[in-house]
């Protein structure tokens, strides 16, 4: 849904998306830092700075979302074998594609 958008924008407490399925962090995984095809079956995980490290596998579009409570700041890996990126800068919020918009995607290799 709407791959590439502020998820969180929609998907969190007075968002139109809420009722449907609130998020707690969401984002979108691509084949190229400026787009490309979305990477699906790839695991995202999220390591808050207390508490376990959650996972999430991207969908057939490259979403991933949780709706699990997060204490930012969290670190962040991506992988699909054999590619591995690690975020160098700690997560502060759970609205990944706020950031990371069609200059800087979230992407592997």
């Amino acid at each position: 849904m709407n791959t590439g958008r502020a998820c969180l924008t929609c998907h969190t407490q007075g968002g139109s998306g809420y009722s449907k399925q609130a998020m707690t962090i969401a984002g979108t995984v691509y084949s190229a830092v400026t787009g490309g095809s979305g990477v699906s079956g790839a695991t995202v995980t999220v390591t808050p700075a207390s508490g376990s490290p959650i996972k999430m596998v991207t969908g057939s579009t490259g979403n991933f979302y949780s709706n699990t409570a997060i204490t930012f700041p969290a670190k962040v890996q991506v992988s699909k074998c054999p590619d591995t990126a690690t975020m160098p800068d700690t997560l502060a919020n759970g609205d990944c594609n706020s950031c990371h918009d069609s200059t800087m995607r979230m992407h592997l290799p």
